[in-house]
């Protein structure tokens, strides 16, 4: 499965938040994967 990412604008305050959430996907890396394919995603936004 190919996976990407874009840049995005963030609200005001957000990055701490954003950054701890970036965190858990790569620790759950290939959980989020297999979750997304299960679930038939082709965008997730």
């Amino acid at each position: 499965m190919d996976v990407g990412a874009a840049l995005i604008k963030l609200k005001p305050n957000t990055l701490p938040k954003v950054e701890d959430w970036q965190q858990q996907l790569e620790q759950r890396k290939a959980e989020a994967i297999q979750t997304l394919q299960a679930e038939g995603v082709l965008v997730e936004s």
